[in-house]
C-alpha cells in the first residue's frame, strides 16, 4: 500500500520525468509505474506528508490547500482506496476548469503540459 496525497493523484498522471532534482525524480517515476501498472494496489489518501514527499521540497501550506482542492473535486476522505476507483472518481469528475483550478499555479503546469495529460486520463 502506498501513502498518497490527493494532489499526487494529478500529479502522477502529468507526471513527464521532470522535477526538483534527480532524487525526487527517480523516487516519483517509481512510484507512478508501481501504481499505474497494480490497477488493483490499494492507496492509503493522507492529507500530510506521504511517499512521495520524501522527497520533495515543497511542504507547505499551499500543498494543503492543493490536497483539499483535489479531495473536494473527487470526494475523498483520508482512507483506503483501489487505483481503479481513484480512476474512476477522476474520469467522472475531472474537467478542464477543475484542472485549472487546482493546477494552473504549479511551476510544473505548463513545463508538463499537466492539463493535456490529465484530460486525456478523464478521457479513457
Amino acid at each position: 500500500m502506498i501513502n498518497i496525497r490527493p494532489h499526487h493523484l494529478l500529479c502522477m498522471h502529468a507526471f513527464a520525468g521532470r522535477g526538483y532534482d534527480s532524487d525526487f525524480i527517480s523516487h516519483m517515476r517509481e512510484i507512478v509505474e508501481t501504481i499505474i501498472n497494480h490497477p488493483d494496489m490499494e492507496l492509503n489518501i493522507v492529507f500530510n506528508t506521504d511517499d512521495v514527499c520524501s522527497t520533495c521540497p515543497h511542504k507547505t501550506e499551499m500543498v494543503s490547500r492543493l490536497d483539499h482542492d483535489v479531495a473536494d473535486i473527487l470526494n475523498l476522505e483520508e482512507k483506503v482506496y483501489s487505483y481503479k476507483e481513484i480512476l474512476d472518481r477522476m474520469k467522472n469528475h475531472l474537467n478542464e476548469a477543475n484542472i485549472e483550478r487546482v493546477c494552473s499555479g504549479c511551476e510544473w503546469y505548463l513545463p508538463c503540459r499537466c492539463k493535456e495529460r490529465l484530460l486525456h486520463v478523464s478521457a479513457r
